[in-house]
């Protein structure tokens, strides 16, 4: 058993044993090697994380394949090719595991090997059990932490998704022969879902940026009614697809605020979105801009108020937590990442805001965010403490 956490490298062929081993010392990462000998006698302990060949691991023995299955190390498998047995094995294993075929490997090692390893040290540091042990369906705290990793990852998904909806303009616009109308029906079918996996990439993004404190307010003074302004009337045409009543109550002579703009804005859009979602055909959505806030003299309140589906109150702190979203039949028909809510609330409270809300089921929801009037114009104006 090695006495510090490191990376075990078992059985690896070239081109991945060198490329592995320069990879890690490039980022200089611990680690180590052992035979299957010796590793039926210490067991995986202590080798969080596994770079080994696809064979060597299907040719393990059973004793040590079970000790594998408790421990659930994080495991990297190198193949020269497309392998059904491995993928199948893998399919099976109860730990994250990734599978790399081919001759070039250097860059997704570098990689995935330094993400794996950080959230490894992040997942340690906050176990309060034995820090080494990781098993799928416990929280991966410290995921989306990894800021570089994920605006790598979400490049590598939008370069596809670009050919994929470049492939579909072309098909649609009959270049290539003439659709019929069930191949019309299933080429938009492919388009909705190929904009919702854009969506979920992006939010994903923002997300992780937001939560690796990778992004910054480019404030400037505005007017937060002609974000508003812009919101309704980018979702006015959804509204009118459901025959819903959306429109916008705005005092005269409100005062400027200090903020950024397009994210205020994407906060609104997110409010108004999932309004739209869970209120029923002919029903209301009112966004309404109220200064001064309630009992806060020195603070703008914005309401977004349906008359949807409404939310249970054992819900509303949950349903601001990432990838939270309430499990019912209305929800599970409405398509969403559950990223949108968080989204916001990190945005409001970088401002120096609240975000809240206020439903009973079956009578609809009232969504709210408080901003305060003057943070950031002392700092604008030097006198901020």
């Amino acid at each position: 058993m090695a006495s510090q956490p490191q990376i075990l490298l078992l059985g690896l062929k070239e081109p991945a044993a060198t490329q592995c081993e320069n990879a890690l010392r490039k980022n200089q990462l611990p680690f180590g090697k052992i035979s299957q000998r010796e590793l039926s006698r210490s067991g995986w302990q202590g080798y969080p994380l596994v770079l080994c060949d696809a064979e060597v691991l299907l040719r393990l023995e059973n004793a040590v394949k079970e000790k594998l299955y408790q421990y659930c190390p994080i495991l990297m498998v190198f193949t020269s090719a497309p392998h059904l047995d491995i993928k199948s094995w893998l399919s099976r294993y109860p730990g994250p595991a990734d599978l790399f075929f081919g001759t070039s490997y250097e860059w997704w090692i570098e990689q995935k090997v330094s993400f794996w390893w950080k959230h490894h040290k992040i997942w340690s540091a906050r176990s309060t059990r034995d820090p080494l042990h990781f098993t799928r369906g416990e929280p991966m705290e410290g995921l989306l932490v990894e800021g570089d990793f994920a605006a790598r990852l979400s490049h590598e998904i939008r370069t596809p998704l670009s050919a994929i909806k470049g492939a579909l303009a072309t098909l649609e616009s009959g270049c290539i022969g003439t659709i019929n109308s069930e191949q019309s029906e299933f080429i938009a079918m492919i388009d909705r879902n190929t904009q919702r996996l854009q969506k979920l990439v992006t939010e994903f993004l923002d997300m992780a940026r937001l939560r690796a404190q990778k992004w910054t307010l480019r404030r400037a003074e505005a007017q937060i009614e002609h974000a508003a302004i812009e919101a309704v009337h980018s979702f006015t045409p959804a509204a009118n697809i459901k025959n819903i009543s959306l429109t916008l109550k705005c005092e005269e002579n409100l005062p400027s605020l200090y903020i950024d703009s397009e994210r205020i804005l994407q906060v609104f859009q997110n409010l108004i979105s999932n309004a739209i979602k869970y209120t029923t055909a002919a029903g209301t959505i009112v966004v309404e801009i109220e200064y001064p806030a309630k009992n806060q003299n020195d603070h703008i309140c914005i309401w977004v108020r349906d008359t949807g589906i409404g939310i249970p109150q054992e819900h509303f702190t949950r349903i601001f937590q990432e990838f939270s979203q309430i499990d019912s039949i209305e929800t599970r028909q409405s398509e969403g990442t559950g990223l949108g809510l968080a989204i916001c609330k990190e945005i409001v409270e970088a401002h120096g805001g609240s975000i809240g809300v206020q439903s009973r089921v079956g009578e609809g929801s009232s969504f709210y965010f408080i901003l305060p009037v003057h943070a950031g114009l002392e700092e604008k104006n030097g006198s901020f403490v």
